[in-house]
């Protein structure tokens, strides 16, 4: 992978900019809770792989998709917060790591194939 995304990145006049990967979501693994609530999560791979990127000069397309380290299907009355917390300290970290200018130009996106049932094994629904 690390090398077609170098093929991709050497494409002249910045051919391609972005890069949306499925399952992003999984490379950050869920360690516990901390004494006041708070999930706790070790970024270490979706790290190393954004440092690439950055040297790349490669935007993510970060698509939150994905059962965090099998948490979601364990814990489903956790989902909204565990959903709101990821995300914030997400894009605290993608902040503090590589600064407003590249942050601004992250896409991010949310589950984009609610309906297939497929890809549906929590039974999300329109409501949900």
């Amino acid at each position: 992978m690390q090398m077609d995304l170098f093929l991709i990145s050497s494409l002249p006049d910045g051919a391609i900019t972005h890069i949306r990967i499925h399952w992003m979501l999984e490379s950050i693994k869920f360690i516990q809770f901390n004494q006041s609530g708070q999930a706790q999560y070790n970024f270490e791979v979706l790290d190393r792989f954004l440092d690439d990127l950055d040297e790349m000069h490669l935007m993510l397309v970060f698509e939150f998709m994905g059962n965090l380290s099998n948490f979601c299907a364990k814990k489903p009355a956790h989902n909204y917060f565990l959903c709101e917390g990821l995300s914030y300290q997400e894009v605290k970290r993608f902040h503090n790591r590589f600064g407003i200018e590249n942050l601004l130009n992250y896409r991010f996106e949310t589950w984009n194939e609610p309906d297939l049932l497929a890809y549906n094994k929590l039974n999300f629904t329109l409501e949900g």
